[in-house]
């Protein structure tokens, strides 16, 4: 099992992760246990049953460490993981404090051996539909307007544009929080919310409006121009 789980570590691509369940138990475990401990390799145990891949260790510092949050979406993958609180706030750019630690929603009973993040559990096995920036919108609007410092109109900015880059779903928020009654704030801001959006403005017209060099993306000026 030891040459057998390297030669999958060194062919996997960077950001791999690997659970000890899927190469058969025990033998697996010790395998990236010893892959992770030795400092020449990309793998890391980023929390129990879960090791990651990730760029070759800096020959000053070491290896690196997977954020805090990206192991807690990998950990709780599939179960409706998103900014919860402040840290919804925080993460589509409402407000200006930094909250001293990351706030998850997730579905269920959190899961244990994550460092670095609190949890806040929620009923509604539904939200498991939705990614991690639709998670953030539906906790914002459930706290609207008591403790969201950014007025209502700049909230309907921001889902408009992660409506328009295709970040969001309006329609399956609407779907999967249809059930969630206790929470009135929630409901009544859901509501209120496709009034206030603008139109849905088209990829077309969008990338129209755009500079050439804005066009670029990652390619850069010089590929455009040249």
């Amino acid at each position: 099992m030891g040459n057998a789980a390297r030669d999958w570590v060194d062919a996997a691509p960077v950001d791999a992760h690997f659970r000890p369940f899927e190469f058969g138990g025990h033998a697996a475990t010790q395998a990236l246990l010893r892959l992770a401990r030795d400092p020449k390799r990309q793998m890391v145990r980023a929390a129990k049953g879960l090791y990651v891949k990730l760029p070759a260790p800096d020959p000053m510092l070491g290896k690196q460490r997977p954020s805090p949050v990206e192991v807690a979406k990998r950990v709780a993958q599939g179960r409706g993981v998103g900014p919860a609180g402040g840290y919804a706030a925080a993460q589509l750019g409402l407000t200006s404090q930094v909250a001293p630690q990351p706030t998850l929603a997730i579905v269920g009973r959190p899961p244990t051996g994550v460092d670095g993040v609190r949890w806040q559990t929620r009923s509604n096995p539904a939200r498991a539909q939705l990614g991690f920036t639709e998670v953030a919108v539906v906790e914002l609007l459930s706290l609207v307007p008591s403790a969201v410092e950014a007025p209502w109109e700049e909230l309907v900015a921001t889902v408009a544009r992660l409506r328009d880059r295709d970040a969001v779903r309006l329609d399956e928020i609407e779907r999967v929080v249809a059930v969630e009654r206790r929470k009135p704030a929630l409901q009544r801001n859901l509501a209120r919310l496709p009034a206030d959006l603008p139109a849905r403005r088209s990829r077309r017209r969008r990338q129209g409006t755009q500079s050439p060099l804005a066009r670029c993306g990652r390619a850069g000026a010089t590929a455009c121009l040249g």
